[in-house]
Parts: structure tokens; sequence; C-alpha cells
């Protein structure tokens, strides 16, 4: 232990001796004469004592008090040691929230291990330095912003939550890299499993990437994709499809189920081969008459709960009443009366906004509408000027060359080398999206606005070979049940965990309520009868109790349900003044002294009054 005041330590001297001197020095007492002493005999002992000196007995008040006098010189001072510390001015401590560190290869499990790490680390760091910590989730969160506060630092590291969604780390570290962007020495701490692709391209400027890695390998099986569609061969029933996948060096058994409610309506035994992924389908579910909870479960123990079950809503097919704006076309009359479901009635004018209400969908085929619909519309045929799109030159004899294979009204379908015959591309402008192209443009387009859905076909489909594709039935088929459909994604519980719902809400609400699945609710601002609502951390259903809105969120996964542990080193500095990680430091331990020195001093004081 060393000083950095020495010298201090020689004001013991005076103030022990001034202590010791009050000890063996007595008052000389006024001389006066009583007639007995018999009563007396306490002032008698006093009166031994008026002498100028005594000799210096043992008294433990005498012990504290030079106890504490030797304390507060001590802490005067100022003693210190040297030990290693973590220094570089500014610290961002990036905390990883993804599923995978929920497993528990390590006890309790990896986040708790990862929030210990960082906590140890943000104790050790010097105290002129400051620090910011970072929760690397879907979206990264400033826990806290840069601050020399430890109890501030802590508090916000205690209030940190994990989520059972990915983790963008790329971002994360590119928002850490932001905060540290004005100081010439910082680091950036990640404290994490690794279960991510390494993010080499991201620049951090000057600071210093470190990473500390929690977890080991664990055995893990889970559930990394779910589908539920409609039968092509079975109309009005659907086929739910999931993919299991585990990370074992073994074939694995495993058994599937199938639960509808609180109902088990199916199991399946699946058998993986190591490290494999296989899939499982359930066939043909017969819709109810009301929004059903489907779920898949995996029936296994292993370190990660969270990927071993999987949800969808099964709802009710309703009827679809369309209107066939036209002049005359065999092929899309034949193509919308496939679904025995789907009501078409044909008419020649375009109709009303009143009369085109009482539709689900309309279809104008080479019939301009005057206004926008303000009903889910397809446009085939005709390019309206209000349609956010741009006619290019027209062509003949083009081709298609590419289509957009997993859009709900692609799926299913195969367009490719479809010839037009004469056709006007398009260019699609913002807020569009392209379903097919030719190589001079696009052939056609989606528009999605809270309220409604229009898809541009801006050719004529007579003068094309794709009505005699068997993929021209489907494609409208599956553009009916897309445009009517509020939100497929939603529905079918195809919402990644972690993303964007938009939630209809039918009527003159500004606000409803989502409960969540742990129970609980909150609540949500209405804009434009939609409710977008992002916080879908965790897996499972969400319902409004207002409206009766159902949808499905889950995890489904590969990094997360592999469970791998990772580890990183640091990339190559940037800066030159940047490598600053780990010094001798001097650590001050006069504050410690202090707090003795307090304790005692209330010793004494008991000690006083006791009269020990």
């Amino acid at each position: 232990m060393r000083f950095l005041a020495v010298w201090n330590l020689l004001w013991f001297l005076p103030v022990g001796g001034t202590i010791v001197v009050l000890y063996i020095l007595r008052l000389r007492r006024r001389r006066v004469e009583v007639p007995a002493v018999l009563l007396w005999r306490q002032v008698l002992q006093d009166f031994q004592a008026n002498v100028p000196w005594q000799r210096l007995r043992k008294h433990w008040l005498l012990l504290v008090q030079l106890l504490a006098a030797l304390l507060l010189v001590l802490a005067v001072a100022q003693p210190y040691t040297r030990a290693w510390m973590y220094s570089g001015e500014a610290h961002v401590l990036v905390l990883d929230g993804s599923a995978s560190m929920l497993a528990t290869d390590v006890a309790p499990n990896r986040f708790e291990r990862a929030r210990a790490m960082a906590r140890e680390y943000l104790q050790k760091m010097p105290p002129g330095d400051q620090a910011a910590i970072v929760l690397a989730g879907v979206r990264p969160r400033v826990l806290c912003g840069l601050t020399y506060n430890r109890s501030e630092l802590l508090r916000a590291l205690q209030s940190a939550q994990p989520s059972e969604t990915g983790a963008n780390v790329a971002e994360s570290l590119a928002l850490a890299a932001a905060i540290l962007s004005s100081f010439a020495a910082p680091t950036i701490e990640v404290f994490t499993d690794g279960g991510f692709a390494e993010p080499r391209d991201i620049d951090t400027g000057r600071a210093r990437l470190q990473y500390h890695t929690v977890g080991t390998r664990a055995e893990n099986a889970g559930i990394v994709a779910i589908d539920l569609h409609e039968d092509r061969n079975a109309p009005g029933r659907f086929d739910l499809f999931v993919a299991v996948r585990h990370n074992s060096e073994r074939e694995r058994r495993y058994t599937m189920e199938l639960w509808r409610g609180d109902n088990l309506a199916d199991a399946q035994e699946v058998v993986i081969p190591p490290k494999s992924e296989v899939p499982v389908l359930f066939r043909r579910l017969i819709p109810a008459d009301r929004p059903e909870e489907l779920r898949v479960r995996l029936d296994t123990r292993d370190a990660l709960a969270c990927d071993n079950t999987a949800y969808a809503v099964l709802h009710p097919v309703r009827p679809l009443k369309v209107l066939l704006v036209t002049r005359g076309n065999l092929f899309l009359e034949t193509a919308l009366n496939l679904d025995p479901r789907t009501t078409v009635e044909k008419t020649t004018s375009p109709p009303t906004t009143e009369t085109a209400g009482k539709y689900d969908v309309v279809v104008y085929d080479n019939i301009e509408p005057a206004t926008p619909p303000t009903s889910h519309a397809v446009l085939i045929g005709v390019i309206p000027q209000w349609f956010p799109v741009v006619p290019l030159q027209a062509v003949e004899n083009s081709v298609v060359v590419d289509w957009h294979h997993t859009h709900p009204v692609m799926r299913y379908v195969d367009i490719a080398s479809v010839r037009l015959s004469k056709v006007t591309p398009v260019l699609p402008q913002p807020g569009t999206e392209t379903l097919a192209e030719v190589s001079e443009g696009a052939v056609m387009v989606s528009l999605q606005k809270p309220d409604k859905r229009w898809l541009l076909i801006p050719f004529d489909v007579t003068s094309s070979d794709l009505p005699l594709r068997v993929a021209f039935p489907v494609m409208m088929l599956n553009a009916l049940r897309w445009l009517s459909a509020p939100s497929e994604s939603a529905e079918r519980g195809l919402i990644p965990a972690g993303g964007l719902a938009v939630i209809p809400v039918p009527g003159e609400r500004e606000k409803i309520e989502v409960r969540l699945p742990n129970g609980k609710t909150t609540e949500l601002s209405v804009q434009d009868g939609t409710a977008p609502f992002e916080a879908t951390v965790q897996t499972g259903f969400y319902r409004c109790p207002d409206t009766g809105y159902l949808f499905a969120v889950n995890l489904a996964q590969r990094e997360e349900t592999d469970l791998a542990v990772n580890q990183y080193g640091s990339p190559a500095l940037t800066g030159a003044t940047a490598g600053v990680r780990k010094v001798l430091a001097r650590r001050e331990w006069w504050h410690w002294l202090a707090g003795v020195l307090l304790a005692v001093m209330i010793l004494e004081w008991v000690m006083y009054h006791r009269r020990w």
C-alpha cells in the first residue's frame, strides 16, 4: 500500500499525544473543610486525583479514541494500491437481449450471466470514466446514456429484460459507435453468446470493440418455420406446415402435437437426423365459425423453451362477393367463378361508390374507374392517372422475366416466359410493390393502404398467353383472398417476433387495448382505421378485446434455435489512439477508511454513555 500524502501520517503524533495527555491530566480542585466524609467517599476518590498527573491506566475509551485518530490520519494520507482496471475514457456496454440468451445451459440463464459480467465491468471501471448501456434486441434501445453515476448505470442494467426475438447486433454497434464518436479512446463492450453472424462491416470509429461471451453449446430443438395456407385441392380446408430443427450430434425422435384451443387435435412422431431439419404437415384443417387458436408443440425439454411452441390463427372462411366490370372476358369470368365460395356479379359500367361498397372486391377489366375506388379493386388493361406509377413506352412481344415468388398473390404461381403481345410497362412509385416485370418495366403492381388494397395489371390478359396457363386462375384466386384479407400475415401467424402488426380497427375508435400473451394489456392509438403495434417481443397470441381481432407471433429463427456460441475477436483498430483496454490504475482506499472511522466513532459514543 502506498500513500499520496505520506507526510500527513505525522499528524498522528500530536493528535494521539493530545488524547493520551487528556487521560493523565487531572484538574487541581479547591480545598474545602467539611464536618465528616462518611457520605463523601466518591469525593475522596476525586480528591486523590487532585494532582496534576496520574499514572496512565488501561481504558477502553482511550484505545477506541486512539484508533479513531489513527483511521483519520490514514484517510488524510490517502492510501492506495495498484490494480488492473478497464480504461477507455468512455464505454458503451451492449447487452445481448435476444431469445437465445434465455437458454439455461448456464445457471440461471445466459442473460443473467451476461448481466453479472456487465455489472462486474462497471464496478472495475476507473472513477473518472463514464459509460452508457445499450440493450440489443430486434431494435437497439439505450437503457442509460453516458454518465459517471455508477448507481444510475447499475439500476439501468438491472432493469434490462431479454425478449423472445432476434437481436440486431449490427445496429446496436452502430448506435454505440455514434454515442462514442466524440471520444479519443473509447471502448464498446458486447456481452453476448455470439449467436449471430459476425458484423464485419461495422465502422466503430476510434472505439475498440471487445466481446464477452457467455454460454456453452447446448443441445436444443425448436420450430424454425410455420405457415398456414389453403389446400389447393380442397377449397375451404387449410394445411399447417412447420419445420423442426435440432443441433444434436445424434438422431433423435420427437413428438409434434397440434392443439386447437385447449384440445389435442393431432400428434405426429418425427425422426430428425443429426444436425438437421425436417418438415411436418398437418393437413386439411377445417375452420370453425370463429377465429381459432392453433398451437404446435414440440414435446421435449431442452435448453431453450420459447422455440418449442409455434402459434397460428385459423380464421373462418367467409364467402366473397365480387363485382366484375367488363364488356366480356370469358377467361376472367371462369377464373373468378372457380371458387364455389365466391359470388360473381357482372356489369358493363363502373359502379357508384355506394354500389361498390356492397362488394368485397371490384374487378375492372379494360374499363377505367372515373375516381379511385373506395374498396379493394383489381385494375386490368388500364393505367389510371391517380395510380402511383409512371407509364413507359408501349412494347410488343415482350416476355415476363421475373416475379415476386413470395407475395401472397403469386404463391404457387409460375408465369415464367409468359408472352405479352402488347403491353405498356410502368415505373412503380414509392408505396407500391412490383409483382411481375418484363425487361422494359413492371407489368403487375400492388398498392396497400390501411383500408384498401389495389392490384394493377396494365395489360389486357386476352392479349397474352397468361389465361391459357394453369397459373392464371390460381393467381386470380390468390388475388381475391389477398385483397379481402385485412392482414394475411397477422391472421396466419406469420408475424416474426419483434415485427410490426397492423391491427385493423373498424368504426370511429381512437384507442384500443391489446392483450399480450402474458395476460397484461396495453393501449394503442388508432390512425386512419388501423393501430400499428410493434411491441411483439413475446411469442404467443395477441387479442384486441374491443374488436375481437386475434393474431399470433412466432420466434421461428434458426439462429436462435441453434444456440451457437461464437467467440469473436476484436476487429482491427481504426484510430491511432484506440487500443487502451486494460491499465494498471490506482485504487484509493480513503473512503473505506472513512467508513470504518464512522463506525468506530459510533462505538465510542455507545461506550461513553454506558460507562464501560
